[in-house]
């Protein structure tokens, strides 16, 4: 690598002037936008010229294997989710990852950076500056509409009020992600046999995910009294209490590509080693409740209803059915997923599922245990507790060190429920929660 420093890529400059005269990272989300030139090198630019020429929201039918990196292996693949870079602490590890030590790899970012697009912006063109791919999906802070917070210097009440409701700001986002260099449709990387189909869900979560008893031991309130997106988000035509938008958003995936990423798999022309080619699907929100530890355990009981969506577990089942009769082995399987802040690493009927959240800071401070996962492919935890500049994305998959996916790593959930069989119908809190209940309703009392 060259010791000069690199001229900035037209969106470096472009958030560089925006920032030297608001005082804070803006894009203006209505703007047209160059893409992003996210690699110095000549090899770089025809892999950047090929993204280019494919990824256009028109062309989203067009065949995802046209789209493979010509002649580029990709030996190792990381995940993190929850990457929440409005904490400049979160921004800050990210702008510290080497800009040349993850050229040839892929990174997954399963959602929730920013409610912010100008934050979000230069988020996903740090990542894809960094790594030879980068693929997102939107989580719930992406699709917040209304703003948060007081008017920050430079900013007006008429700046929040841009975008009118939560479908609108997934169009700008997903927009935004290829003006990045972002990749949010199934595609298959690497060549040769080493070959991996990475496949990003739009997903939103429904109430009726949940079919676990509820906490009757002391008043719970349902998530639309106490979360965020249901004063933050707005959905016209469409009741966040019920299925629709869960249902609406799932649709979204179809009017992506989805169908002819099925096609694919399906080939009955694909040589037998295709026909084996390992699938890492990702969606923020959760496919199964089994993801989720029992509500007995937690400090808001009624978080089960607003993390996961059966339409997410019904697009792995249709992954799971495309095993072709002439395939080597069956299609390992791995899904990402995020949102709910916990470290996870779990297989069940078939599919492994991985949770790597960077969460927020004061989480890493106040409960390490329970979003560490690791050792990963690289022999590491992905840990944030200790020396913060030091961590890394979580390495889920690596053909030189494993010749695949990561071995089982632990983290402290899945470990407790490979060997402690759910008990949904045992609704005593935990003495955890019970302690932090009573000290609530004390505060409570004495204010």
């Amino acid at each position: 690598a060259p010791s000069s420093p690199r001229a900035p890529f037209p969106m470096q400059a472009r958030l560089a002037a925006a920032a030297s005269t608001s005082g804070r990272t803006r894009i203006d989300p209505r703007a047209p936008q160059p893409r992003a030139r996210t690699r110095l090198g000549r090899a770089h630019a025809r892999r950047q010229h090929a993204r280019e020429s494919t990824s256009s929201p028109a062309q989203a039918e067009r065949a995802p294997e046209d789209e493979t990196a010509s002649s580029t292996m990709v030996p190792r693949v990381f995940v993190v989710s929850d990457i929440h870079t409005d904490f400049e602490e979160n921004m800050k590890w990210v702008r510290g990852l080497s800009d040349t030590k993850y050229a040839n790899d892929a990174i997954i970012l399963a959602g929730d950076v920013s409610d912010d697009l100008s934050v979000l912006g230069e988020t996903l063109v740090l990542f894809a500056s960094k790594f030879g791919h980068t693929f997102f999906t939107p989580g719930n802070h992406e699709l917040w509409c209304k703003r948060r917070g007081p008017l920050k210097d430079g900013e007006s009440e008429a700046d929040r009020e841009t975008i009118p409701d939560s479908m609108t700001k997934l169009e700008r986002v997903l927009r935004l992600c290829d003006e990045c260099g972002v990749e949010t449709r199934p595609r298959l990387i690497g060549d040769g046999e080493r070959k991996l189909w990475i496949a990003p869900i739009v997903a939103w979560y429904h109430s009726s995910f949940d079919y676990e008893p509820d906490i009757t031991e002391t008043r719970v309130h349902p998530p639309h009294l106490v979360m965020s997106d249901f004063r933050l988000c707005e959905w016209p035509g469409l009741d966040p209490k019920d299925e629709s938008v869960a249902e609406a958003m799932d649709a979204v995936n179809d009017a992506r590509g989805w169908g002819t990423f099925l096609e694919w798999l399906r080939r009955p022309e694909q040589s037998a080693a295709d026909a084996s080619v390992p699938i890492v699907s990702f969606s923020h929100f959760l496919p199964r409740l089994e993801l989720c530890p029992e509500k007995r355990m937690l400090f808001y009981p009624n978080l089960p209803k607003a993390v996961g969506s059966d339409f997410v577990m019904r697009r792995i089942q249709n992954l799971r059915a495309e095993q072709l009769p002439g395939a080597r082995r069956k299609r390992t399987h791995v899904h990402c997923f995020g949102h709910t802040h916990f470290g996870w690493d779990a297989t069940i009927d078939g599919v492994r599922y991985i949770q790597a959240p960077v969460s927020y800071p004061h989480e890493w401070k106040q409960r390490p245990g329970s979003l560490t996962v690791g050792p990963d492919a690289n022999g590491r935890d992905f840990d944030f507790s200790g020396r913060r500049r030091l961590a890394e994305p979580c390495c889920i998959f690596d053909w030189e060190r494993h010749g695949g996916f990561a071995p089982k790593m632990s983290a402290r959930w899945s470990d407790h429920y490979a060997s402690n069989p759910r008990t949904p119908q045992d609704t005593e809190l935990a003495w955890w929660v019970r302690g932090s209940a009573l000290k609530g309703r004390a505060d409570d009392e004495s204010d």
